[in-house]
C-alpha cells in the first residue's frame, strides 16, 4: 500500500486517490467485516504515512447489502476525517437478471446504502 500511496503522491492532480481493495468477498462468503474494517484502518494509516496527503481519497468498496447489517450509521464513527483523511465510498451493482428493472424489483430499499 505505501509504494501505491507513493505513486499517487508524485502523480498530484492525475491520481484522484486510491481504492484499497476491490470486490471484498460478497455477502455470504464469510469475511468477517470486523477484520476488512481492520485491514482499512491499517492500510489507510500506512498510506498517510507514505505521505498521500488527507485529502486524497482513500477508497472503501463494499457491497450494497453489508451496509444495513455493519457500515449503516457508523461511517464517520469508523473513519473520522481528522484521523484518516478523506475516506470515500465505492460500490458495485450488477444486473444479473434479463433487464434493469427485474434486478431493481428483487432488491429492497434496505439493501440500498445510506451513507452518513
Amino acid at each position: 500500500m505505501t509504494k501505491l500511496a507513493q505513486i499517487c503522491r508524485d502523480k498530484g492532480d492525475a491520481c484522484y486517490g486510491v481504492e484499497l481493495l476491490n470486490e471484498p468477498a460478497f455477502p455470504g462468503n464469510g469475511l468477517d467485516r470486523n477484520h476488512l474494517l481492520d485491514f482499512y484502518h491499517t492500510a489507510i494509516k500506512a498510506a498517510r504515512g507514505a505521505g498521500l496527503p488527507k485529502t486524497k481519497p482513500m477508497v472503501v468498496m463494499e457491497w450494497a447489502p453489508h451496509w444495513n447489517e455493519f457500515w449503516a450509521g457508523k461511517w464517520n464513527t469508523y473513519f473520522p476525517e481528522n484521523e484518516y483523511g478523506k475516506v470515500i465510498l465505492d460500490t458495485h451493482i450488477y444486473d444479473f437478471k434479463n433487464s434493469v428493472a427485474e434486478e431493481e424489483a428483487d432488491w429492497t430499499s434496505t439493501q440500498w446504502p445510506v451513507v452518513e
